[in-house]
């Protein structure tokens, strides 16, 4: 059986049919390190992993070949990043350019010896590349140039948003009088999981089934179960538990992703007009 690496994956062919098997394999570094017994110990060049992680990169600079609208974390001289929305094309090989409403550039306080990162979607998967800041245009502008993707192969990047929705869920077991609840409001979501405001005790490894309801208008409903992984106090007596889809089919992580995203853009929209009104 032939094993190649792809960032962080291990594709292994079956000889008979060949099929591809994903296999995880974490912290790939530079340089040569053995593989498992099951290849004969060969080495993974740094070459092999430089190529990997290019190839990488210009994948995903191929999906700004058109304008598109990406959130970029900026650095600032003695003060935390400030994370803005923007407009982008892919320039060149590895040059963007990133186009912000006018006035919206922290000018004044940017770290142009650092570096930023870029977020963006595409097909319900997020992107993140690292860049770094070539050139000011006229005020409103700036020239990036990529330097890798803080991605690894078959890494997806789910961020957490504070949103309003409606969520049901019932506990999963036998007991037939346990009924099913609901709670909405604000909740803490990504596209892995969810902190879930309860009335009642949960312990770890429960598992509940879920059904978020995400918008009325037009309908979106996700459906999934989830697992207990953590458990903490919320505000006005309420028991928050940190869950985790455990299984989940992948239109409905899509469909969480894309929700999440369009919370974050209007949660940026609605500090910049905040902003310009003080």
């Amino acid at each position: 059986m032939m094993i190649t690496y792809l960032s962080n994956v291990a594709t292994a062919r079956d000889p008979q049919h060949g099929v591809p098997v994903l296999e995880s394999r974490d912290g790939i570094r530079h340089g040569s390190r053995p593989l498992s017994p099951l290849d004969g110990k060969r080495p993974l060049s740094a070459a092999a992993v430089q190529a990997t992680g290019l190839n990488l990169l210009m994948l995903s600079l191929d999906h700004l070949k058109k304008h598109r609208t990406i959130m970029v974390s900026l650095p600032l001289s003695g003060g935390m990043p400030v994370t803005l929305e923007c407009v982008a094309r892919r320039r060149s090989v590895d040059l963007i350019d990133a186009a912000f409403l006018p006035g919206q550039l922290p000018l004044k306080n940017l770290d142009l010896n650092s570096t930023c990162r870029i977020i963006f979607e595409h097909d319900g998967r997020t992107f993140r590349l690292r860049t770094k800041i070539e050139e000011i245009i006229g005020g409103e502008k700036l020239l990036l140039k990529a330097i890798e993707t803080t991605l690894k192969y078959g890494e997806r990047e789910y961020f957490r948003v504070n949103a309003d929705f409606t969520v049901k869920y019932r506990l999963l077991t036998d007991d037939p009088e346990v009924r099913t609840r609901e709670f909405s409001g604000q909740m803490n979501l990504s596209g892995a999981g969810m902190l879930l405001p309860l009335t009642e005790r949960a312990r770890d490894g429960q598992k509940f089934s879920l059904t978020l309801i995400l918008c009325q208008e037009p309908l979106k409903v996700v459906r999934c179960i989830a697992q207990v992984v953590r458990t903490c106090p919320l505000a006005e007596g309420h028991k928050g538990a940190g869950l985790h889809f455990s299984e989940i089919e992948p239109p409905d992580r899509d469909a969480l992703i894309a929700f999440c995203m369009a919370a974050q853009r209007l949660e940026l929209r609605n500090k910049v007009q905040t902003k310009d009104l003080t």
